[in-house]
């Protein structure tokens, strides 16, 4: 599993997935409580790992113009822009890992992925997608069917395979490389949910069978799987996962 993103296969897929939100204005920090890098605007998507003390580290896609970037280095007094909207100034020298042009009406700008960190009760916990499946998972009665709500708000990917169907809701504001998996489910057959993959995002539900191949962790909700089972769901893992 390691070698996961260098032997997958790159999958182009046209549909966007919803992603977690941020609650009114949020201010997005240096480090946890130390300075504020901008603020983001409200109900702007951004991605986030798993919270540590009340803080969220988090990544968001920017904008920067050219002549306030150097190289893989946002100059200190750069504009900041959100979604084609100025939404502060960088008040400090900042380097980023990945740099790409934006193109189109914004030539003139690059595109960065800024890593910083949210307080908690930023991000708005009903647009969580793990939130909202623990919930699914929680109800008595058949998980399955109570997946409808979760689908039509999430709106994940659809593949129809010939053993079954494939969900997949991506990790927006992650990296610039391609979207990877968030949240795979598997249902095997007539609809039958065999398998739950999370990216580094573990789930509060019950699972009789819980498994963690960096950086995935795999829920099981009918037990252990059988060794060609589990080949079975980490191939699909590696064919709908991006380079």
């Amino acid at each position: 599993m390691k070698k996961l993103f260098f032997a997958a296969a790159l999958l182009v897929l046209s549909l966007s997935a919803y992603s977690q939100k941020v609650k009114k204005e949020a201010e997005l920090y240096t480090k946890p409580g130390v300075r504020v890098l901008f603020t983001i605007p409200e109900g702007t998507e951004v991605y986030t790992g798993p919270l540590t003390e009340n803080w969220y580290p988090t990544s968001i896609e920017i904008m920067v113009r050219r002549a306030e970037m150097s190289g893989h280095r946002i100059a200190q007094g750069a504009s900041i822009f959100i979604g084609g909207k100025e939404v502060g100034t960088m008040p400090q020298q900042w380097d980023v890992t990945e740099v790409a042009e934006a193109g189109g009406k914004h030539k003139d700008k690059f595109r960065v992925i800024i890593q910083g960190y949210l307080f908690k009760t930023k991000i708005d916990d009903g647009t969580k997608p793990e939130t909202a499946l623990e919930k699914v998972i929680a109800k008595k009665g058949n998980i399955t069917a109570s997946l409808s709500e979760w689908i039509s708000e999430f709106r994940p990917e659809k593949q129809i395979l010939p053993n079954g169907t494939v969900y997949i809701l991506r990790d927006k504001n992650k990296s610039l490389a391609g979207d990877g998996i968030r949240i795979l489910l598997f249902l095997k057959g007539d609809n039958r949910l065999t398998a739950v993959v999370t990216n580094n995002h573990p789930l509060n539900a019950r699972f009789k069978h819980v498994q963690t191949e960096e950086p995935f962790i795999y829920h099981f909700p009918f037990g252990k799987p059988s060794s060609g089972d589990w080949e079975e769901i980490e191939g699909l893992v590696m064919k709908f996962s991006p380079l």
